[in-house]
């Protein structure tokens, strides 16, 4: 690959979030989620609402003209990123939205026993609209074979068939990272009375992105993943074609006229943005396509190339990871497993480990479940890149991913301290990484797979998580075990309150001031998604006061 002009280092001191106090070591990979925005962004915002605030395409007056042209030039802006006309783009809240929108315009044009086509790499909100499309319509989905997760297109010619109504791709999957051939799609379409569309949600802030050579029919993307605010994104579609739609929403300015009898639609794109629109949010939306432009957008692309190669690489010469995706034509994303059977933990696990060394990752299914259970997957961990990341950023995270196996190897011939040291060692413990290593250790005890049946599961929790309860002579006794290594260490601490004490103690028990004695409450917060909690509530929850006991 050529070497490029493009600086990172220059291109980060574009973005303030880095330049905040508690922020000064952050590491941010989760830009597959949502990127950080640029300063040029954050200021158009503020304008917006300094000096542009009203509802566009309504009043005469002049703070609405000015948010109108605000509206309209993001269309333009937009319209020229992706060489379309500014009348194919219409504006929405992003991505999902977007497709829900096609899904109800188009639900007029399908018929029963007509196909829609995906792959099962796509995102849930290429999946779920059409899904509701085929059942309200007796229509049926077909999925695109893959080879190891990577949708083969060359399957796609076999599949075409005059029932074929829809064929909807993503342009790169948010898991895989792996950039499809899709200009070869619309060769094969050309002859087919289909709608073509393409999820590029994970496109547009990488890679030059022009719907004419694509051929597509419809193109969706969001301006969060590409720089720009949360809450705006667009369809394209031909105008024409557009306006065949039937509108998704209802309400003011998107109709002509209107009777107690009747109404007569707009033309796309208004007949669409039904409505107040999220309009500083556009307008910012436009403000993050010129950021773009102005940016060395081939040296970008080059730069995070090397990056997700680099951290592939790492990653691979270690035992205890699975990788998930491929080096290969990857629009920036790492995602692996850890291998059970060399190291007793998930990869929520070690999200936890890395995100209390200012690490920012993403683990779950990452809205594409049907891809992992076509592979038989637990969920994964996913580094995702962008042009502000650097080497240093991945070797960082290497290195801590290294020490976090480390550490779980070192815990193996470690014993769980008996039960009147567990508290002693947790309070005695000099900073989180240390109780954190502590609580993995306290996870190795043995499991309870007996307890592993639906009534005992524990919702709330992102690992798998079981808790069973027995109570004698008014005392009770709790077995937990999870997927999630240091949940179950969090169940031996569990354990510690609760067993052997009765109903009333159980339910008064205020363990979040005791986590907070521990240290441990910034870490166990509900929004962190670790169980804790929920396991907490559910054993309160389940026993009940002797009539001793409420006298």
């Amino acid at each position: 690959m050529p070497e490029t002009t493009f600086n990172p280092h220059e291109f980060k001191a574009q973005f303030p979030i880095f330049d905040q106090a508690e922020n000064e070591k952050l590491i941010y990979v989760d830009n597959a989620a949502t990127t950080q925005k640029p300063q040029a962004v954050i200021d158009r915002l503020t304008h917006f609402y300094l000096y542009e605030n009203a509802n566009a395409h309504r009043a005469s007056h002049r703070l609405a003209r000015a948010a109108t042209d605000a509206i309209e030039n993001s269309r333009k802006i937009i319209a020229g990123f992706i060489n379309a006309n500014d009348r194919d783009i219409v504006f929405c809240r992003g991505t999902t939205e977007g497709f829900n929108l096609l899904a109800n315009g188009l639900a007029s044009q399908c018929h029963a026993q007509e196909e829609i086509i995906i792959t099962s790499a796509e995102h849930h909100a290429n999946i779920l609209p059409w899904r509701r499309l085929a059942e309200q319509r007796n229509m049926k989905i077909r999925l695109v074979p893959d080879i190891d997760g990577i949708p083969d297109l060359s399957q796609l010619a076999s599949m075409l068939s005059d029932n074929t109504r829809i064929v909807s791709f993503t342009m790169a999957s948010n898991v895989l990272g792996c950039k499809l051939n899709l200009e070869s799609v619309a060769q094969l379409l050309k002859d087919h009375p289909c709608f073509y569309v393409i999820d590029a949600a994970q496109g547009l802030g990488h890679c030059p992105i022009d719907v004419d050579k694509l051929g597509c029919d419809f193109l969706v993307a969001s301006a969060h993943k590409a720089y720009g605010p949360l809450g705006a994104g667009f369809v394209y579609g031909k105008q024409k074609v557009l306006s065949t739609l039937d509108p998704y929403l209802l309400g003011g300015e998107m109709v002509k006229s209107v009777t107690l009898d009747a109404a007569e639609f707009n033309k796309a794109p208004g007949r669409f943005e039904a409505g107040t629109m999220q309009l500083a949010s556009i307008a910012g939306f436009g403000a993050a396509i010129e950021f773009l432009s102005q940016q060395d957008r081939e040296g970008m692309h080059a730069h995070e190339v090397r990056l997700i190669q680099h951290i592939h690489k790492e990653l691979s010469s270690l035992p205890a990871i699975q990788l998930i995706s491929k080096p290969e034509n990857n629009l920036g994303i790492c995602t692996f497993n850890i291998k059970s059977d060399v190291i007793e933990a998930t990869s929520g696990d070690l999200a936890q480990w890395l995100d209390e060394h200012d690490i920012a990752v993403r683990v779950g299914y990452h809205c594409a479940q049907p891809l992992y259970e076509s592979r038989a997957l637990q969920q994964g961990l996913r580094i995702s890149v962008a042009g502000y990341n650097t080497f240093e950023d991945c070797d960082k995270v290497v290195r801590v991913i290294r020490e976090w196996i480390d550490n779980i190897e070192e815990s193996k011939t470690t014993t769980t301290p008996c039960s009147n040291s567990i508290l002693e060692s947790l309070q005695n413990a000099k900073n989180w990484q240390a109780r954190y290593k502590m609580l993995m250790e306290f996870g190795q005890e043995e499991r309870d797979e007996s307890i592993q049946a639906d009534d005992n599961i524990i919702h709330g929790c992102e690992a798998k998580t079981w808790l069973a309860g027995s109570q004698v002579d008014g005392k009770y006794q709790f077995i937990t075990d999870s997927e999630s290594r240091i949940i179950r260490g969090l169940g031996v601490l569990m354990k510690h309150w609760f067993n052997g004490k009765d109903a009333d103690f159980i339910q008064n028990f205020d363990w979040e001031t005791e986590c907070q004695k521990l240290g441990l409450t910034r870490h166990l917060s509900a929004s962190r998604n670790n169980g804790f909690r929920a396991m907490i509530l559910t054993a309160q929850c389940s026993v009940v006061p002797t009539s001793s006991d409420s006298e």
